[in-house]
């Protein structure tokens, strides 16, 4: 049938775009890594862990694991340093495969829509009925939908460059915090290492981004409102002006005279 042929056409025109991949270049540079900086940073925390004395060989390993609490200021340093430091390659991997995910993704869906208006032409020339030019564009349409699903699903932002510097900012500003008020024990410093990685999560960088936008709000409205014209010489935001208390009229002060005191009862007379 000559429909058949043109979703032929189609299909040969998608075969034909993966040689593409052949041809593009990586999308970043690669990280600096000589590929032990993970495994070395987990050691580093495992330092902090020390065997119960009552564990014996019919006790899994991970059972018999506990925190040390005889760590020094220094140690407990080493320990969040390293927590951090592992949460910043762990984010950094997330943005790049991201990345990179998000490339390919978009340009699957780019050549989903041309294909899709290429196949519509071959079958409109073909004259192929319009059941079936109208499934096939079903087809493309169903397939394009599900490409913006997964970005509003899976995705905090589509922008991933602002999302990635709003991360880092947010580290930087806890890692200030932590130098300036360092952890006391153990498991404090467990919690602040579990509290940076979270600017990472998908649940973090959400609330990093509802956060810049409602700081973005209130300085618009600050702005907003300092611009405004004035009225008549008044100034645009009113100002608390303090109240002096009105000094008395004596014209309109009411006279009170004095009330006399009353008289003393007379005294019966003796006898």
């Amino acid at each position: 049938m000559r429909w058949t042929a043109g979703i032929c056409a189609g299909a040969v025109l998608v075969s034909g775009c993966g040689g593409i991949n052949r041809l593009r270049t990586d999308i970043s540079a690669k990280p600096a890594r000589t590929g032990g900086e993970e495994m070395a940073l987990v050691q580093n925390l495992r330092l902090a862990y020390v065997s119960a004395a009552t564990c014996d060989r019919t006790v899994p390993i991970s059972d018999c694991r506990r925190f040390s609490t005889s760590l020094d200021s220094t140690a407990l340093r080493h320990f969040v340093d390293a927590g951090m430091t592992l949460s910043d390659y762990y984010c950094d991997g997330f943005f790049r495969a991201a990345n990179a995910s998000a490339r390919q993704r978009r340009f699957g869906r780019n050549v989903s829509n041309d294909v899709g208006g290429a196949i519509a032409t071959v079958l409109g020339l073909a004259r192929a009925s319009s059941g079936v030019v109208g499934g096939v564009a079903a087809g493309f349409s169903f397939a394009d939908s599900g490409f913006r699903n997964y970005d509003e699903s899976f995705m905090v932002d589509a922008d991933l460059s602002k999302m990635r510097r709003l991360v880092l900012s947010a580290q930087d500003n806890m890692k200030i915090g932590i130098n300036a008020n360092p952890p006391e024990t153990i498991f404090a410093a467990e919690s602040k290492i579990i509290r940076y990685a979270g600017l990472c999560s998908f649940l973090g960088m959400q609330d990093l981004l509802n956060e810049s936008v409602g700081e973005k709000t209130r300085k618009i409205d600050a702005d907003n409102l300092a611009r405004t014209p004035s009225v008549d010489g008044l100034p645009a935001v009113p100002t608390a002006v303090p109240v002096q208390p009105v000094p008395a009229d004596p014209a309109m002060t009411p006279v009170i005279e004095p009330v006399p005191a009353p008289a003393p009862a007379p005294q019966p007379s003796p006898g």
